[in-house]
């Protein structure tokens, strides 16, 4: 099956700070996925790279 969401390695630097770093996971066509973690954690930040506002500093990010 393919899938809606793959990310590989993916992660997002400004200037020396990591805000998400090594992600790597899937998600399958119509799943439903929660996204929590403490601030700091880089939540705004990975739906931004996902809603492709930002491109990821490394790794590989696809989308359907």
């Amino acid at each position: 099956m393919k899938h809606a969401v793959k990310l590989s390695g993916v992660g997002r630097r400004f200037g020396t700070h990591w805000a998400i770093a090594h992600l790597t996971f899937e998600v399958e066509p119509g799943c439903v996925v929660v996204l929590t973690g403490s601030n700091g954690a880089g939540k705004p930040t990975l739906l931004r790279v996902l809603a492709t506002a930002l491109r990821p500093t490394l790794g590989e990010l696809r989308l359907l």
